[in-house]
């Protein structure tokens, strides 16, 4: 079987290359910030994962099971039509989204 995927509006913001030192950015590490990123963080979602880089990936937890992905910079965080947030690489969304504003 194939299958295509539905047309589906999403949400979604960039994840920015900002300075993360000592527990600081020197700037937003995102390009916007809607209310469903503040509830994200809130219930643990999106956590900061700071490692040795100069800036600081987040963990996106997936919402229904353990797995994570890393948001780098250049990376999508999404909010899909469901509600689930996600990460997609800039490749991904490229392929499989266009901007509508």
């Amino acid at each position: 079987m194939k299958f295509r995927l539905k047309t589906a509006t999403i949400e979604a913001i960039k994840v920015l290359n900002a300075d993360y030192a000592f527990g600081n950015w020197d700037s937003s590490p995102f390009s916007e910030h809607p209310l469903w990123l503040k509830e994200a963080f809130e219930n643990k979602i999106i956590v900061p994962y700071p490692d040795d880089r100069d800036y600081c990936p987040f963990k996106v937890i997936s919402e229904d099971d353990d797995r994570y992905n890393l948001a780098e910079p250049g990376d999508w965080i999404v909010k899909d039509a469901c509600g689930f947030i996600h990460c997609f690489t800039a490749e991904y969304m490229k392929a499989n989204y266009e901007s509508i504003e």
